[in-house]
């Protein structure tokens, strides 16, 4: 394995400059509000980096994984931006993360304008603030999404505000989406611009980054529904990453180089449907380029094919994928189902093959904003066998259960974070094969106005990196029975069973004392608070913890009722 260190001097600034002047014109769109009291959600970063915390609802915890690699079509679990496929790394968190609240509303049905407005704040020198609005597409009409958020924080474990303990981060971003009429089309447009504190670590006073990815698709010949089409697409994504300084300070000895760049990716599918049967030829083209490192070019053409009757589901494809790095592969898919909503038995799936997905260093980033930014991306590719169930067997009780074995085929591993720390205080990261297996179980009890849910998740092969590999995690509900929702109280926990770390806790509660205006509190990473204890970050940097935040938010209903 080769680590990543610092190599390059900084990139041109103008570049920069000239690349974010497109990004500008771009937003980032999330869910709409409805007119019911949103649920709690926490969100993680994956090995606890802190920065990432926004908009309002109640706990809902994300649990450690080993993130597989996507399969070569990837649904998506939610109206938001598309953007460009890319393969997601292994996650390394020591504790199940609980980050501050977030808004949770889903897109009202109904097709006037929605939306909501929200602000809120606390400790330590916590602000988020949102602002959506959703257009549900009629005949002949075109809908939309426009959403703003910020969130930030200044003064981890008490320090000065100011002085380099900080995180920011503000999304903008457009959904246009025409889905009816003879053409067919939908476009994405999102940037995003954030800024990590150096915590003394560096002369510098912060990492800071910016991005923008768009997505793009239309039908070209033929209908949508049943028979013969074409359909052209089209995303891509530009990026810049690069140190600030305070103004007029010298140069550090040890420099932290910018890292900018980006990738296109064009495409067609072909689509026959009919009756039960659909089937589809997809060609790609992917071009990346990072200023300072060279090109990366792939090109990628799958066959795919289904059938579906009733209940039951098969699906097969064989593709063929090139790319001028790593050479010549065939990545291929089998896969059963059985999908009965309402019943004991709801889903059962079981799929396996070789999946081939795009990675990079600003993947790594997501996962950890410290992380050493250098060299062009990697298509990594696994043999895979996912299996899947959800049962029902009372109204008041689900379950679920999955495993999932990843090995990575020669010379095509991933990419991933040691935790060793570079002369400029970043944190290196390597390619390596994997083998990994990943087991997860969930139960869900809810009656009157009592939910309560416990999930287990484990890594049983493979530790790349990762301090934490399996953990446990609870929640307990107790809501309004009546609808609409105008009360809500929710306490979650996550604990990782094989390290001391100290678990995470955190509670919510929201009330709505006018139909359309909510109110919540939550203190997240409450035993942090209580302790005084930061939690850290590669032992190094501290993330943000032990908050405690009130939010208020005003609904827009549609038709304006």
């Amino acid at each position: 394995m080769k680590l990543v260190h610092p190599s390059r001097m900084p990139a041109s600034a103008a570049a920069r400059t000239a690349a974010f002047a497109v990004a500008l014109v771009c937003l980032f769109p999330l869910t709409a509000s409805a007119d019911e009291l949103s649920v709690p959600d926490i969100e993680t970063r994956i090995r606890n980096s802190g920065n990432a915390v926004p908009p309002s609802a109640l706990p809902a915890l994300v649990f450690p994984e080993s993130a597989p690699l996507p399969a070569a079509v990837a649904p998506t679990a939610k109206p938001e931006v598309a953007v460009p496929e890319s393969a997601p790394v292994v996650a390394a968190e020591t504790a199940p993360a609980v980050a501050a609240p977030a808004s949770a509303s889903p897109r009202a049905e109904a097709t006037g304008l929605s939306g909501f407005a929200e602000l809120g704040g606390g400790s330590p020198g916590a602000l988020h603030a949102a602002l959506s609005l959703n257009q549900r597409p009629t005949d002949g009409t075109v809908g939309f999404g426009i959403d703003l958020g910020y969130s930030s924080a200044d003064g981890y474990g008490g320090r000065s505000q100011g002085s380099g303990w900080f995180d920011r981060e503000t999304d903008l971003g457009l959904v246009l989406d025409s889905p009816t009429g003879g053409r067919p089309w939908k476009a994405s447009l999102r940037v995003r611009d954030e800024a990590d504190g150096l915590q003394g670590t560096s002369e510098y006073y912060s990492l800071a980054s910016r991005s923008a990815e768009w997505s793009l698709s239309a039908l070209a010949l033929g209908s949508a529904g049943a028979g013969f089409s074409v359909t052209g697409l089209f995303s891509g994504s530009l990026w810049a990453s690069f140190a600030e300084r305070p103004g007029g300070a010298a140069l550090p000895a040890a420099q932290i180089g910018d890292y900018d760049g980006y990738r296109l990716e064009p495409g067609i599918r072909f689509g026959w449907k009919r009756s039960a049967f659909d089937l589809s030829l997809t060609a790609k083209y992917g071009y990346d380029v990072v200023a300072d490192e060279g090109e990366l070019y792939a090109l990628r053409a799958d066959l795919e094919a289904a059938w579906k009757r009733d209940a039951w589901g098969l699906s097969a494809g064989v593709g063929a994928f090139y790319d001028d790095e790593d050479g010549l592969s065939v990545p291929f898919a089998v896969s059963a189902f059985f999908d009965a909503p309402g019943s004991p038995v709801e889903r059962v799936s079981l799929s396996g093959g070789i999946a081939v997905g795009r990675m990079g260093v600003n993947d790594l980033a997501r996962e950890n904003p410290f992380v050493y930014r250098a060299g062009l991306p990697a298509y990594a590719a696994d043999w895979n066998a996912i299996l899947s169930a959800e049962f029902s067997p009372a109204p008041e009780f689900t379950a679920a259960f999955s495993g999932e074995f990843r090995k990575s085929l020669p010379d095509r591993g991933i990419l991933y974070l040691t935790g060793e720390i570079v002369p400029d205080g970043r944190v290196a990261w390597t390619r390596a094969e994997r083998d990994s297996l990943v087991t997860k179980g969930s139960v869900t009890w809810k009656r009157s106005v009592f939910s309560v849910t416990g999930t287990y998740a484990g890594e049983w092969l493979d530790r790349l990196g990762r301090d934490s590999l399996q953990s446990l995690s609870g929640s307990l509900t107790v809501s309004d029975p009546d609808a609409p929702l105008r009360w809500s109280a929710t306490a979650v926990a996550g604990f990782a069973l094989d390290d001391d770390v100290l678990p995470r806790l955190a509670l919510s509660a929201s009330v709505r004392p006018l139909p359309r205006f909510l109110v919540t509190l939550s203190a997240v990473d409450i035993l942090s608070l209580a302790a005084g204890e930061g939690r850290m970050l590669d032992d190094l940097y501290q993330e943000r913890s032990g908050s405690v935040i009130l939010s208020f938010r005003v609904d827009f209903l549609p038709g304006g009722n």
